[in-house]
């Protein structure tokens, strides 16, 4: 199943990802919710070429792509999502001193 989900985790919901173009339900839903995870996470993390995003905006994005890059199924968990993910990032931000929105 790890394979299955590596191969899987740049698939779209609406079929435009790759490598195979599948679509909704034909890809894992534990790649589903790790493509959602890996793209919040991308966004709440500074890179060398830009800052991190504030939540509000990777809110608006992650919902703004339901239906087309992640699955609509996955929307109702958004608040729980963000929610972890800003638990998370405010302890490792603390630690290192970082400013984070």
């Amino acid at each position: 199943m790890v394979g299955q989900i590596i191969l899987q985790h740049h698939e779209r919901w609406d079929g435009k990802g790759y490598p195979n173009g599948l679509i909704g339900d034909e890809i894992h839903i534990a790649t589903r919710v790790i493509a959602l995870c890996d793209t919040v996470d991308a966004m709440a993390s500074s890179r060398p070429y830009r800052e991190n995003f504030d939540w509000e905006q990777i809110y608006r994005e992650i919902k703004s792509c339901s239906g087309t890059q992640f699955d609509p199924g996955l929307s109702p968990y958004m608040d729980d999502l963000i929610r972890l993910f800003k638990r998370y990032n405010s302890h490792r931000l603390d630690a290192s001193h970082a400013k984070f929105g």
